[in-house]
């Protein structure tokens, strides 16, 4: 997919974000930590006879069960060469054992069930239940097409006394970068599940993670967010993209402005562009003016701001 060359996010100003801004990094956030409730959490439509879904349930509590003990076990620092069981050998055994296990599982279920109807919601609610718990662990950057949207100002950058970061993305190393899609339903055919779980199916893993991470309700769509994807756990990480633009808001304080400038200013070229937004008389637009922070143009005298060509003071930005 195409993505736009600038992508951005509206950050308020705190101890965080500077902190961010220093050390290069992003916060890519759990889905659980979302404002909106129904967001990366889908729904599974069974869209399977009741044989295929018990097998599909069987393979993904078998996966699920392979993973905690990967996490329990770093195998080739827990197995040394004395050891009886090889790692493979201890693998295998242990896959019987959890098919075993998936088996047993299944057969209660059905047990419990009042009928087959329940036993198949049960199914399927379990299989929800295991794709969460594989995803648990990635982590979402969400950023948006425009610096010019009064809501996300608003909304995400403390009533305009925040600022928006340019990323430039032309460079990105980020391979799950793509836009949220605000129609449709939120929800996961089964025999992608199984398409996936069961024969490696690189087209049904795609659209999994696409109705998963990549949709929203129509009333977000001002928003007109891009989000790019970890599969490392949530948390901060460093960019996936460079810092190309910093834009300071309507009520951003002058002391905030001279701050993420003389921590960005010195950075190697291409240089950062730094812009005030301004709004347009008569309109609820929002407009930028680049300010001339030009180290080389600029020195300071008595905490203002002067420029070398005229000596004229930037009063708009007295310290």
């Amino acid at each position: 997919m195409n993505h736009p060359q600038k992508l951005y996010k509206y950050r308020s100003f705190n101890p965080y974000t500077l902190r961010l801004l220093c050390e290069d990094k992003v916060y890519y956030a759990h889905p659980n930590s979302f404002n909106d409730p129904l967001d990366s959490n889908p729904t599974i439509q069974n869209d399977l006879d009741i044989n295929s879904l018990k097998n599909l349930y069987q393979r993904m509590h078998e996966n699920d069960s392979k993973r905690h003990i990967g996490k329990i076990f770093e195998f080739e620092n827990h197995f040394g060469n004395n050891q009886e069981l090889t790692i493979q050998e201890y693998k295998v055994e242990q896959s019987t054992h959890f098919k075993m296990c998936a088996a047993n599982q299944c057969d209660n279920m059905k047990i419990q069930a009042k009928d087959e109807a329940d036993f198949i919601q049960k199914l399927t609610k379990e299989c929800k239940t295991f794709l969460d718990k594989k995803l648990a662990d990635w982590g979402v950057l969400s950023l948006a097409k425009r610096w010019d949207c009064p809501l996300m100002w608003s909304h995400y950058a403390d009533n305009h006394h925040g600022i928006c970061i340019e990323y430039d993305t032309e460079k990105s190393y980020c391979r799950t970068l793509n836009s949220v899609d605000y129609s449709g339903q939120r929800s996961i055919k089964a025999s992608d599940l199984m398409q996936s779980e069961l024969h490696g199916s690189i087209e049904a893993w795609q659209k999994i993670q696409k109705a998963y991470f990549f949709k929203k309700a129509s009333d977000w769509k001002y928003e007109e967010e891009w989000r790019c994807l970890a599969s490392a756990r949530p948390g901060e990480h460093a960019a996936p993209f460079r810092i190309s633009g910093i834009y300071f808001g309507l009520r951003c304080d002058p002391a905030v402005i001279k701050t993420i400038f003389l921590l960005l200013c010195n950075q190697n070229e291409p240089r950062v562009s730094f812009y005030q937004i301004n709004d347009l008389k008569g309109d609820y637009s929002l407009d930028k003016n680049e300010i001339d922070f030009d180290q080389r143009a600029i020195y300071y005298a008595g905490g203002f701001l002067l420029r070398k060509s005229d000596n004229r003071l930037l009063s708009e930005f007295i310290i």
